[in-house]
């Protein structure tokens, strides 16, 4: 006879079933975490899905443009691993305007995921920082930029620039004479370092993240970071107390389909303003944020209607207005925005000049119009004025860029 004993020590006894009593339920199998493929997989690479490839996109003509290694299908909670469409059309709008715009810039990406936003800027910028958060985000990340690095001290990069003017010719040289400097680091947009936090006041509708510390300096708390990380093991993504210096320099952030969860978008957000606030405060320096997005369309039951709730939310965020505000803008920046808007509809430079302290609009949300929760204005770049460069992907009718800076 076989007798069971629970762990109190006492006897465990089999209970008759009640009469009529219904049968036990079977034991429900665990859940598989539900997977997500990007779209430029499903339509131009089709491998299996959760698969892991390297895709080499390349120019109209076939060259060889930006190689990355990534994941065909994942968790939500790793979705840094694929590639989406936003940052193949941000790759677009960068390539477009070269060496002209970005010539020796130093530049952020927000969330990079396979860092390939990121990748093509450096053929042009001095220093491009590659942040996101997650161990295999972060060393996919670090693979491709390895990659990235290697294939350029190999060869020259094809394909810098439509810009055929002396001066992007010259600075395309230039970049090809030394190699660029792609960093990887760990950014938490929930959970901002304190060397970005010091100084600045709450920002975004929660202000629950608080001011930071008053004390210390962007070095020490650095070094608090350095610390924090390296005892998760992640000292390599680390923030180094050199990357102050050179974030005080900063010209520009990119960030490519970040918009899909208001928690983050805001958070997201808020670590842009922050990163500007920083360059700003330190150098005078005024840096864009150039944006490459989906906007993702579903059915909602509380509006029982057609909709994009993450983009109709992140557009509350800011204010939309038409245009640059004349003078803000790095001499090649300017003229390669003003090219855009000429090539769009001749005469449109001129006229979308806004004159300083313009008021633009807030998206409504509700039928009520909120005021914009950061300190930023901002304006829709027309596709028609940026060719596509890399494929294999197309279009989709839903895809939008956006360029933001700060207000005065």
């Amino acid at each position: 006879m076989h007798v069971e004993i629970d762990t109190d020590g006492d006897l465990v006894l089999a209970r008759r079933p009640a009469r009529n009593s219904p049968p036990p339920l079977p034991q429900r199998p665990a859940r598989e975490e539900e997977l997500v493929l990007s779209e430029v997989h499903m339509e131009s690479l089709q491998p299996a899905a959760g698969c892991s490839t390297a895709t080499t996109f390349t120019d109209a003509g076939g060259q060889p443009v930006v190689a990355v290694q990534h994941s065909m299908a994942t968790p939500l909670r790793s979705v840094g691993l694929q590639v989406w469409r936003g940052a193949l059309l941000l790759a677009d709008l960068l390539l477009h305007r070269g060496a002209a715009a970005f010539g020796g810039a130093t530049a952020l990406e927000l969330g990079a995921g396979s860092g390939l936003a990121g990748l093509v800027l450096s053929r042009f910028a001095s220093g491009v920082y590659l942040t996101d958060t997650g161990a295999e985000v972060l060393a996919n990340c670090q693979a491709n930029a390895d990659r990235h690095l290697q294939q350029h001290r190999q060869h020259k990069p094809p394909g810098r620039s439509n810009t055929a003017d002396a001066v992007a010719a010259a600075a395309a040289a230039s970049e090809q004479a030394s190699p660029p400097r792609v960093l990887v680091r760990q950014l938490d947009w929930l959970h901002p370092p304190d060397w970005l936090l010091e100084g600045s006041a709450a920002l975004g509708r929660d202000s629950s993240s608080g001011s930071g510390s008053s004390g210390g300096g962007a070095q020490h708390s650095m070094q608090q970071e350095l610390q924090r990380l390296g005892t998760a093991g992640m000292d390599r993504f680390a923030w180094q107390p050199e990357d102050a210096a050179a974030l005080q320099q900063l010209d520009y952030l990119l960030a490519a389909d970040s918009v899909y969860d208001d928690v983050l978008t805001e958070a997201f957000m808020r670590s842009a303003v922050l990163l500007m606030r920083y360059a700003r405060r330190h150098s005078g320096r005024s840096p864009r944020l150039l944006v490459g997005l989906e906007r993702r369309i579903c059915f909602t039951m509380t509006d029982q209607a057609v909709r994009a709730p993450a983009y109709d939310y992140w557009r509350t965020l800011f204010e939309a207005v038409d245009g640059p505000v004349e003078g803000s803008l790095p001499a090649g920046s300017r003229a390669a925005v003003a090219a855009e808007l000429e090539e769009a509809a001749p005469g449109a430079a001129a006229a979308a000049a806004p004159s300083p302290g313009r008021s633009g609009t807030v998206a409504q949300q509700g039928g009520s119009t909120q005021q914009a929760a950061f300190p930023l204005v901002g304006w829709r770049i027309d596709l028609a004025s940026v060719p596509q460069a890399l494929h294999p992907f197309e279009r989709g009718e839903y895809l939008e860029l956006w360029e933001l800076e700060l207000k005065a």
